[in-house]
């Protein structure tokens, strides 16, 4: 016979972690150390010649899954080559916007860049909370599971309730098998060898009363 008792505290144990294991696993993968790669880089500028300067945004691509934010430092050209500067621009989420350059921008070259893993806040909270739900739920139902033993006439009883299959065994022996039922109890029997009645009500929740014959019999501490 399975150890009912042990598999329930270690479920229970399991169970009660989980969330606060889940958090913690979403806090060190959010500020883990990056190694991630610039790959490629889109610049897009807008030029307006009143005032004879360019807006530039640009989309930046690393080799690894994720958002960055950092600083990337890039030297802007015009169409015959002549440096308009060096700009050390800001980006963050992978993306940089509304960075002015004097003149009309036909070309660049990155020059360096720095990358740090960017903290999505609101998936950061987001993730933890959605898995938390369900396991908080999991853990609230492994409270759920009960298991009881009586002592009768020198015979040992055992009734267990899972989240939805019932056994009652006498000693070792498996007597009766039962599935929880949503829409009312259910009876677990058997008759011992000098022919006494016992009968196991399990109702909503896992609860148990056992009869032996039809004396109710409490369980053993």
């Amino acid at each position: 016979m399975p150890n009912y008792k042990k598999q329930i505290f270690i479920t229970r144990i399991i169970l009660t972690m989980l969330p606060i294991l889940v958090v913690v696993i979403a806090l060190l993968i959010a500020y883990i150390p990056t190694s991630a790669e610039l790959s490629d880089i889109d610049v897009y500028s807008d030029y307006y010649e009143y005032s004879d300067e360019s807006w530039v945004d640009i989309d930046l691509r690393f080799n690894l899954l994720g958002d960055y934010s950092g600083i990337i430092e890039i030297e802007f050209f015009d169409a015959n080559n002549n440096s308009l500067g060096i700009k050390n621009i800001n980006y963050s989420f992978s993306h940089s916007y509304f960075n002015r350059v004097n003149g009309k921008v036909d070309s660049y070259e990155i020059i360096s860049y720095a990358v740090e893993r960017e903290i999505n806040i609101a998936l950061l909270i987001q993730l933890p909370i959605y898995i938390g739900i369900v396991t908080i739920v999991f853990a609230i139902a492994s409270w759920i599971l009960n298991y009881k033993e009586y002592k009768i006439n020198g015979t040992i009883f055992r009734v267990y309730t899972g989240w939805h299959k019932y056994r009652l065994y006498e000693d070792d022996t498996l007597k009766d098998e039962g599935y929880s039922n949503l829409y009312g109890t259910t009876m677990l029997t058997t008759t011992t060898v000098d022919g006494h009645q016992i009968f196991v009500r399990v109702s909503h929740f896992n609860r148990i009363s056992f009869r032996y014959d039809n004396n109710i019999i409490m369980p053993m501490k």
